[in-house]
């Protein structure tokens, strides 16, 4: 191994040999590192769409609950409605007549 017109010594070439394996090992320990912040991040993401998915279901659930209510409020203000109609139906049949004569 020459570096620049001098040779290098043997003793060199084991210490960057060395310096070259601990840099590799280096990168390999940074590599799993994010690898393992990588799958929390991950996992967390998979959590928060379970999660959506479960609140989508139950506002669905709660949106469906609030129409029947307003149906069932509707249906029973036309039967209230009609409730009126035949008391006053009633109460219009039961005044005395007036005669024109």
């Amino acid at each position: 191994m020459y570096q620049g017109d001098e040779e290098v010594s043997a003793s060199s070439t084991l210490v960057s040999a060395q310096s070259y394996n601990n840099a590799i090992l280096n990168i390999l320990d940074d590599v799993a590192e994010e690898r393992s912040r990588l799958e929390a991040t991950q996992t967390a993401i998979l959590n928060i769409l379970e999660d959506s998915g479960e609140e989508k279901l139950w506002f669905g659930n709660a949106q469906r609950a609030i129409i029947n209510i307003l149906e069932d409020a509707s249906t029973g203000s036309e039967q209230v409605a009609k409730t009126q109609q035949a008391i006053l139906n009633l109460f219009w049949m039961t005044l005395p007549m007036k005669n024109s004569d």
